[in-house]
């Protein structure tokens, strides 16, 4: 079996080396790495040319470059690739095994940060851990089979986040089961690693995410209320804070503590950016 790596990019020098060293040395003779990349003008293509990746130009959001790398590909499984992540060194070899399975159409890979440091990326680090467990019932996929891709329509082009949960909807929309391979492995540079990148992050995240809830009729009214809550009865942030170190059973009181403080907070600048 061969694959197809489809991977955007747009200035992402200081990452890009790292994600394709990490790939290139597990790529077998026909396999395919497809750089789709918005005029990128730092080092960003240099980079890609040196490992040999077949490039698009082409000035577009994540959503379009990730349709244009697909509609390119030549082969029938398309991983897409996250330029700031580093991929495990039995990645493909493991994609490449459960994708041998007809019965597998969509599958969803194991998303990790990079030697957290920080007590932030520490706690989101033990947040990914729960959310990925033996229950874990995956919304989205980065591992499809062309045909899924066509049926479904690829990505929304007019989405700027949430792009691949939109995704998800329809494929499951159309019968398919998103598998969860919790062994291929990525190791995602990007993630906040201080409660500023992550105010900042989830505040940028609000400001996008209207047209997704409006498209899939799915306004956030929780958010809002807790919005509400907080802002009328600060008080009630208690009660919430207490609900959420009883729901992390498996963790120390420092985890569940830590979790359900950047839980609240992430959830209450989400409501506010996006009430604003």
């Amino acid at each position: 079996m061969n694959i197809s790596l489809v991977i955007p990019t747009i200035n992402t020098e200081k990452t890009l080396d790292a994600c394709l060293y990490s790939l290139n040395k597990q790529l077998e003779k026909n396999d395919e790495l497809i750089i789709v990349d918005s005029y990128s003008t730092d080092k960003t293509l240099d980079i890609a040319k040196r490992y040999g990746a077949k490039i698009i130009k082409k000035r577009c959001n994540r959503s379009a470059a990730r349709n244009t790398g697909w509609k390119n590909a030549k082969n029938d499984v398309i991983i897409f690739i996250e330029s700031d992540s580093i991929y495990y060194d039995n990645y493909i070899k493991i994609v490449k095994m459960r994708m041998t399975d007809a019965k597998i159409s969509c599958m969803l890979d194991k998303r990790e940060l990079y030697q957290p440091k920080t007590w932030v990326a520490k706690t989101l680090q033990e947040e990914f851990e729960l959310r990925q467990n033996n229950n874990f019932s995956p919304k989205n996929a980065w591992i499809l089979r062309k045909k899924v891709l066509r049926e479904a329509g690829g990505f929304d082009e007019t989405l700027e986040y949430g792009e691949d949960i939109d995704l998800g909807i329809r494929i499951r929309k159309l019968g398919y089961e998103i598998f969860f391979e919790k062994k291929a492995v990525q190791y995602h540079l990007g993630e906040p690693d201080s409660m500023t990148k992550l105010v900042k992050r989830t505040w940028k995240f609000s400001k996008n995410m209207h047209k997704f809830y409006i498209k899939n009729n799915n306004l956030p009214a929780a958010k809002i209320i807790l919005f509400l809550t907080a802002v009328v009865f600060p008080p009630l942030l208690l009660i919430i804070f207490i609900i959420n170190i009883i729901r992390y059973d498996n963790l120390s009181l420092g985890y569940k503590i830590k979790l359900s403080f950047i839980s609240i907070i992430r959830n209450l600048i989400f409501a506010i950016g996006y009430v604003l």
